[in-house]
């Protein structure tokens, strides 16, 4: 193992050698020297992955195999029962999330492409719905939302775009410290719908910042681990890279972590709010 530069990332590599030459006499040696450093991460990320995946899989189970056990065994009155069910549904759910999650990438690893719905959408009303359960989940945290209300519709599968503001929305209240404000802003850009989530959590380096939307990557960025597989940056841009929009952010050490993406609006005839406000809301439930 080596240093490639001072303070940089080691590089592995493979030495072999073997004599040359005839019975009797050596003449040299010839040296092979092969560049292992890609491998070396691609093992150290699996098992990175099968661990994190594990640990992320082992506590919603943990639960529902508790509760579930406590319901079977134990007489317990109507409204401890009704309280028990709700715990394992929502566990289940977040199993589900984490086994959807892992079927999205692997169709990214893959190159396929989505199955997108794609309909008129208002993100007014969708971050309006996305954000309703963090305010309840999350009362300690304060969010701001700028400019959303002027927004034209765009075009897209309003399933996954409440999946980007999910995790974007997820990640800011993940790595923000409780009292502080998440900022939801919107704007017209030229042809595109702009969309900014903005927190003043405890940000990312440089070095972090060119690895995050890289699958199962998750920037080591204070002495307490948090939860989560990460994914959820990487299926975001495969998203609204799907959808013909951009996603990058902007991040500064101990100061907050701005994230932005954008969406092209809706080609053809625009209808008005009122019209995309009664559009059918299957997809959208689901997510939410």
């Amino acid at each position: 193992e080596i240093e490639t530069e001072p303070g940089g990332r080691p590089r592995y590599f493979r030495v072999r050698s073997a004599a040359v030459g005839n019975r009797n006499e050596t003449i040299g040696t010839v040296t092979l020297i092969q560049d292992m450093t890609r491998l070396h991460e691609i093992n150290r990320l699996k098992t990175e992955l099968i661990n994190t995946v594990a640990h992320e899989l082992r506590t919603p189970l943990t639960s529902i195999l508790g509760f579930s056990e406590i319901l079977t065994t134990r007489a317990l009155d109507a409204t401890r029962q009704e309280r028990y069910l709700l715990m394992i549904h929502e566990q289940a759910a977040a199993l589900s999330r984490i086994v959807e999650d892992l079927l999205d990438i692997a169709r990214l690893e893959s190159g396929r492409p989505l199955d997108l719905s794609r309909q008129p959408v208002n993100l007014a009303r969708l971050i309006q719905e996305v954000l309703e359960p963090f305010r309840e989940t999350a009362p300690d945290y304060h969010f701001d939302l700028e400019g959303l209300d002027d927004l034209p519709p765009v075009e897209g599968d309003p399933f996954r775009l409440a999946q980007v503001c999910r995790n974007l929305l997820s990640n800011a209240v993940k790595f923000s410290p409780p009292g502080s404000t998440i900022r939801l802003a919107g704007r017209q850009v030229d042809e595109a719908v702009e969309i900014s989530i903005q927190d003043r959590g405890i940000g990312m380096t440089e070095e972090q910042q060119k690895f995050l939307f890289e699958p199962f990557y998750r920037a080591d960025t204070s002495n307490t681990a948090r939860p989560g597989v990460g994914l959820g940056l990487a299926i975001s841009r495969m998203i609204i890279e799907q959808h013909g929009g951009h996603i990058w952010l902007e991040s500064r050490w101990q100061e907050g972590t701005t994230v932005y993406f954008t969406l092209p609006l809706l080609n053809g005839d625009v209808p008005s709010r009122q019209e995309t406000d009664t559009l059918p809301r299957q997809k959208e439930e689901q997510a939410l």
